[in-house]
Parts: structure tokens; sequence; C-alpha cells
């Protein structure tokens, strides 16, 4: 990343367009992340959210290993989304960021494994429709009521 001093005004910038990514692969509407740094630009790294011509978010393999830059983060059930998507993406595990996961990020879904129960909960105050991957990667679709905390056993789907 860098990030442009005043020195360079004259000079043609870095390419501002974002290109597609796990990262924001589900991103629903545009990401809201916080207060705008001005004049910051990915170089060598790949755009993810650009806004006002500056990067908002980046991505860059180097080596064996992964960055991430976020401009900021504050607070959403979308950003929410967009951090754990970047954390698997960062750790090489994209691969298991479908296994107890509900794809509607107003929900959530969560394993316990010591009592073989899974459980989904709609954390919004309007009725959600999601589709629950479970443990094997299958999955099913369920609806949830207002704030509705729905409890599974292991071996049932529905």
């Amino acid at each position: 990343m860098d990030k442009e001093i005043s020195l360079t005004l004259n000079y043609t910038k870095y390419n501002p367009e974002a290109a597609p990514h796990f990262i924001t692969d589900d991103l629903d509407t545009e990401a809201e992340l916080g207060d705008c740094c001005d004049d910051v630009y990915a170089h060598g790294a790949q755009n993810l959210i650009v806004a006002y011509g500056c990067t908002r978010a980046a991505a860059h393999d180097f080596g064996k290993g992964r960055s991430v830059y976020l401009a900021g983060l504050p607070y959403s059930a979308q950003n929410t989304r967009l951090l754990l998507r970047a954390l698997c993406w960062a750790a090489h595990s994209e691969d298991s960021l479908k296994h107890w996961f509900s794809i509607n990020p107003a929900t959530e879904c969560s394993y316990y494994p010591a009592t073989g129960r899974y459980a989904v909960v709609n954390n919004t105050m309007e009725p959600q429709t999601t589709t629950v991957f479970k443990g094997d990667a299958s999955c099913f679709e369920t609806e949830l009521a207002p704030m509705e905390l729905k409890w599974y056993k292991i071996e049932e789907r529905t």
C-alpha cells in the first residue's frame, strides 16, 4: 500500500479499479468501511474495494503468505462477514468457510461438538431466510422469525 503525501501530485496514480475476489464475493451492497483514508493506493496488491479513487480494501499474495488491507471496519452484519471471509482467505482456508455457515449475513450458525448440536439464529427484528451449510458441506434452507433461535441435532437437516 502507498499513501500519497503530496510529493507526486503530477504523476499518474496506480490503477484504482476493484477486481472480483473471494473476500468480496457475497457483498450484497456497497461496503461501508468507515471514514475514507484519502490518497491510499494498492501498489502490487489487488484492489477489492475502491471509493473516491482510493483503495479501501486490498489483498496480496506473497510467498506462502497472504495479507489483507482494510481502511476501517465499523460494526455491521455485512462487515462481520467481510472480516470472516478476509480471515479465511488470509489463512488459506477458503474451503472451511462453508462448514457450519449461514449464507445470510443477518443470521449465524454455531456448532457445539460436545453436544452434537448446532444452532441457527436470526440477529434482526425482521424475518429471514437463509441457507445453512453443515459440517459435511451439505446444506438446507430455513426460515427464521425475528430474533429466532433454532436448535438442530447433527443428523437433522431441517
